[in-house]
């Protein structure tokens, strides 16, 4: 399943993919408001529970969290009933005008 970024506008981020590549978007951050996410002890980030940054790798983990749940409550789904029902719960009642 490819996921593209969105900004805070809900518009595709700048760094992200958009149109018939992308399968579905998720909040992933932009240039003014990165997505804060826990650093890994092995950084050394002992006294710094978090940190912000961006990108579909903030995005991607939402959706397979997302995933994660579908099946947890159906177990017999399939991977394009999982993909299915990503589509069908989608909000599409946005215009961004930069969409190819």
């Amino acid at each position: 399943i490819s996921v593209g970024a969105l900004g805070l506008d809900l518009k595709h981020a700048s760094y992200s993919s958009s149109g018939a590549p992308v399968f579905t978007s998720a909040p992933g951050g932009d240039t003014d408001h990165g997505m804060f996410a826990a650093q890994p002890l092995a950084l050394g980030a002992v006294d710094n529970c978090a940190d912000a940054g961006m990108g579909t790798s903030y995005a991607a983990p939402l959706v397979s969290g997302v995933a994660a749940l579908v099946l947890e409550a159906n177990p017999n789904l399939t991977w394009r009933d999982v993909q299915g029902v990503l589509a069908a719960t989608a909000r599409t009642d946005f215009n961004d005008e930069d969409d190819e």
